[in-house]
């Protein structure tokens, strides 16, 4: 559940419940309805990942979530009759119209399938009179409150009836988020007793009680459908999602000074290719759209020190690693090959080295220099289905996960001293490496892991984000995972002198 801020130029919004685990938050909401005279949001929720159906309650800002009712199948619309304090909601099965307080008591329903109503999609209510939504029966009609009486039909044979609102001029209140936005410095949400919590924007954070940040660290992961980004402290979000239908999302990347977040698109048809975009939802770029293979782009990796995107372009019978500027322009082919599989690549700036992982029939890990020559082979053995690498900048370890062996592992920057740092993980798609800790994506567990990097250490890994489908792959946007290097040449004399 998610808000939004439309009264001035800048739409600020913030997640305000999400699926934490818990069976008071959030899984599939259908309909809600606000009280802000006393703070409060109600929803309906269809249930799943762990949250029943239900009725679900809680402060506008997310805070303090109940259930309100939970003993209820396939919920649907909900109001609120905010003078009486009375909730009134409906279910699909069995079709009916049930009312309660606000605080859960004095159920009691009102229309059911005997009324003539068999899907009451949506509700809504207006001087002691309820207003039902049937797009089964092709109508709406109206009811006497508050034991649904004198029903009558006042739109009929109407068919695609997708939604309903009761419009009523509200009568002026007063409340600190009418002036001057609360004192807020980007969202204003009522709260208890005439009160008002700020709040901020996805991708910032509170410095203070009123003022916002942007955050500087956090994981950026894909979903296959979706993009969010995820704080390495709380888990909150810390950046705009991308989403929208149709997305094929395999691998993203991420460049700190310049602010971007990168993504492959696979088997999107003209929308192929190579995608930015900034944290906050902005400018977003189709930067490489042409002479892509039919089997798609599928590694992706950024030199922040150069200024270079890296990417495998794969054809039936041809595969290439290939390079651009960080807007796609200036593309040049490094290495085309019909023997090898090249696809997931990493690279190292500051050693100007290229890592990729080959998908040939003999699975294996290489390495290269990042003008695509002296390809070398490190790893051949023990190794079966390689999904995913990263290097440590701190110590220039190599490390990847592999999703039939169900393990992380690691080898330094030449290639030797492989270490095993994970095992028994389910389905890991992706790794990354941040200070101290190797952070990956378990797709069968649908969830983001945090543990000790160093090799050895069983302890029980930490769970930063659970319930999220269809993982693929993480990456960390930090300044500490991309340091500078003054001395590269191609940072001296615009692009090293190169034209």
């Amino acid at each position: 559940i998610e808000l939004v801020r439309v009264d001035g130029k800048v739409k600020y919004r913030t997640v305000v419940l999400a699926n934490d685990g818990s069976k008071a938050s959030v899984a599939k909401p259908k309909a809600i309805c606000l009280d802000p005279t006393d703070g409060k949001i109600y929803w309906t929720d269809e249930g799943g990942y762990g949250v029943p159906a239900k009725i679900g309650k809680a402060n506008m800002d997310g805070s303090n979530p109940v259930n309100l009712v939970d003993n209820i199948e396939r919920p649907e619309g909900i109001t609120i009759d905010i003078e009486k304090k009375i909730i009134y909601f409906s279910t699909q099965y069995p079709a009916s119209v049930i009312s309660i307080n606000t605080d859960g008591y004095d159920r009691k329903t009102i229309l059911t399938e005997a009324n003539a109503i068999s899907y009451p999609k949506v509700v809504g209510v207006l001087d002691s009179r309820l207003y039902i939504l049937d797009p089964r029966h092709e109508k709406i009609i109206k009811a006497d409150l508050p034991n649904g009486d004198n029903i009558k039909v006042i739109l009929d044979n109407e068919s695609d009836l997708k939604s309903l609102t009761v419009f009523q001029k509200r009568k002026m209140i007063h409340h600190t988020c009418l002036s001057n936005n609360g004192g807020c410095e980007q969202i204003c949400i009522p709260g208890d007793g005439g009160s008002r919590v700020c709040a901020c924007s996805v991708g910032y954070r509170k410095e203070n009680e009123i003022n916002c940040v942007p955050y500087k660290t956090f994981a950026v992961v894909s979903q296959l459908d979706l993009i969010r980004g995820y704080s390495l402290d709380s888990s909150a979000e810390a950046m705009v999602p991308v989403t929208g239908q149709g997305h094929h999302i395999l691998h993203v990347d991420v460049h700190f000074a310049e602010n971007f977040i990168y993504w492959v698109e696979f088997n999107r048809g003209q929308w192929n290719g190579i995608f930015r975009i900034r944290p906050n939802g902005t400018e977003l770029q189709h930067i490489v759209k042409d002479g892509i293979g039919s089997n798609g782009i599928r590694g992706l990796a950024i030199d922040w020190v150069a200024g270079n995107l890296y990417f495998t372009n794969v054809f039936p019978h041809e595969n290439y690693v290939e390079m651009c500027w960080l807007d796609g322009s200036h593309r040049k082919v490094l290495v085309k090959t019909t023997m090898d599989a090249p696809r997931e690549l990493a690279v190292n700036p500051l050693k100007r080295l290229m890592y990729w992982i080959d998908y040939g029939q003999y699975p294996r890990i290489g390495k290269a220099y990042l003008d695509g020559s002296d390809w070398q082979t490190l790893v051949t053995s023990g190794i079966s289905n390689p999904r995913d690498l990263t290097i440590d900048m701190l110590t220039h370890d190599v490390y990847w996960v592999d999703s039939k062996l169900d393990q992380i592992q690691k080898i330094s920057y030449n290639g030797g001293n492989r270490q095993l740092i994970r095992s028994n993980l389910p389905n890991p798609m992706g790794v990354a490496v941040h200070t101290t800790s190797v952070y990956w994506v378990d797709r069968n567990l649908q969830t983001i892991y945090k543990a000790s990097k160093l090799p050895g250490n069983m302890s029980m890994p930490e769970k930063l984000r659970t319930n999220l489908p269809k993982l693929r792959d993480i990456v960390i946007f930090d300044v500490n995972n991309q340091p500078t290097d003054e001395s590269n040449p191609c940072r001296k004399l615009g692009n090293g002198g190169c034209d």
